[in-house]
């Protein structure tokens, strides 16, 4: 719900990412795509794109 409302997230494996690298992001729960982000300063994952169903 928060990515999907453009709140950044925490993940598991940001460590493995430099700043300002876009990853897919996909639902947890029913595996769904939900867009596209990137992980910010905070080594979150922020969206920049994001996709309705």
């Amino acid at each position: 719900g928060f990515f999907r409302n453009g709140n950044p997230v925490n993940f598991m494996g940001v460590s493995e990412f430099a700043e300002s690298t876009l990853v897919r992001v996909y639902s947890q729960q029913s595996g769904l795509f939900l867009g596209v982000g990137f992980i910010d300063e905070d080594g979150k994952v922020a969206p920049k794109r994001s996709v309705v169903y």
